[in-house]
């Protein structure tokens, strides 16, 4: 009788201890898989952060939307709704890009667009003489940054004139020249035949020739000089 208990006993021991490294065993491997999981989480988590520390970051759009006038040395120009967020440089590009003759060295490419501005791109030959000095002549004085020397000895003197050797040997439309076409006239610099220029492509062509003294710059005794050799036709 107690032979056999003793074999009962040991038999329970023997499958108590079986049972207890089986658990061990899986506990075991257990506790590896959820290390090796957190270790994973770890790299992934890592390699995240690091790709959005990489990441450059774009500004985001407002949603609100903007009229703006694109004009001047550009291909396409006209009136284009971009972002309230959108810059000078984005009416640029949604105008077709600047022409090879833009001067895009005087415009603030960065700058906010306004709703119902108009921009416009100067050409390169619009380009004027800059200084930080003042001229003075009498009781006469200009900025040099506004004017070049022709002009100012021109309004300061009231006698300066064009020899006839340089003078337009045809009559030059108002409504089509250039810049440097516009710099044949008589008392004429870069100055005012830039404000020719912008005045004709801010508010249309001229209907006559007198219309020329709402020009910035242009006097009654400019007109004079000028108004023999110039037509609207």
């Amino acid at each position: 009788m107690d032979s056999d208990r003793v074999k009962v006993i040991g038999i329970f021991g023997i499958i108590f201890l079986v049972l207890c490294g089986y658990f061990y065993f899986t506990q075991g491997r257990e506790n590896i898989r959820q290390k090796n999981l957190q270790n994973q989480q770890v790299v992934q988590t890592s390699s995240t952060n690091s790709a959005q520390e990489n990441v450059i970051p774009t500004e985001t759009k407002s949603g609100v939307y903007y009229k703006v006038h694109v004009a001047g040395e550009i291909n396409n120009p006209g009136v284009y709704t971009l972002d309230s967020k959108d810059r000078l440089i984005d009416a640029v590009k949604a105008a077709g890009g600047a022409t090879e003759a833009a001067d895009l060295d005087r415009v603030n490419l960065a700058e906010y667009i306004k709703d119902g501005e108009k921009i416009r791109i100067p050409n390169i030959n619009e380009r004027n003489i800059t200084s930080d000095k003042n001229l003075s002549f009498g009781n006469f004085s200009l900025n040099e940054n506004e004017n070049k020397i022709e002009d100012i000895l021109s309004a300061a003197t009231g006698n300066y004139n064009l020899d006839d050797s340089t003078k337009p040997k045809k009559l030059i439309n108002i409504n089509t020249a250039t810049v440097s076409e516009l710099e044949q006239l008589p008392n004429v610099g870069p100055t005012i035949a830039s404000n020719i220029v912008l005045y004709r492509e801010q508010n249309g062509n001229f209907e006559s020739i007198e219309q020329l003294k709402e020009v910035k710059r242009i006097g009654n005794k400019t007109f004079e000089k000028l108004k023999d050799f110039v037509t609207v036709n």
